[in-house]
């Protein structure tokens, strides 16, 4: 098991139905779990040797929710290695675009 240089945790207020998007620019691993809470909580890990320069936030945007991972610095170097899990209330919309641009970030950095 790789250590854990940082942990990012919060949650927001969510319906069901509403649309969740997931734009990882930094990278990172993605789990989603369905549950019967009012919100979406993130659980991240935020590992590399870059992580420190990465900003990460869960927010309310007009028509559902948005998940960002961003890095500070530009580089072709950077690296991380990062872990988010999601719980999001049962049937969220995540758009399979999105969905598909998280799980293929991962390979990115």
């Amino acid at each position: 098991m790789a250590l854990v240089d940082s942990i990012f945790e919060n949650s927001v207020a969510a319906n069901s139905g509403d649309k969740l998007t997931l734009d990882l620019r930094s990278g990172g691993a993605i789990i989603i779990h369905g549950w019967d809470e009012p919100r979406v909580r993130v659980f991240g890990r935020l590992r590399g040797r870059d992580w420190r320069d990465t900003h990460v936030s869960l927010e309310r945007v007009d028509g559902g929710l948005r998940l960002e991972s961003t890095m500070q610095t530009r580089g072709a170097n950077s690296s991380t290695d990062h872990e988010f899990e999601l719980w999001v209330p049962r049937h969220t919309n995540v758009p399979e675009a999105s969905a598909r641009a998280a799980a293929s970030s991962r390979s990115r950095t």
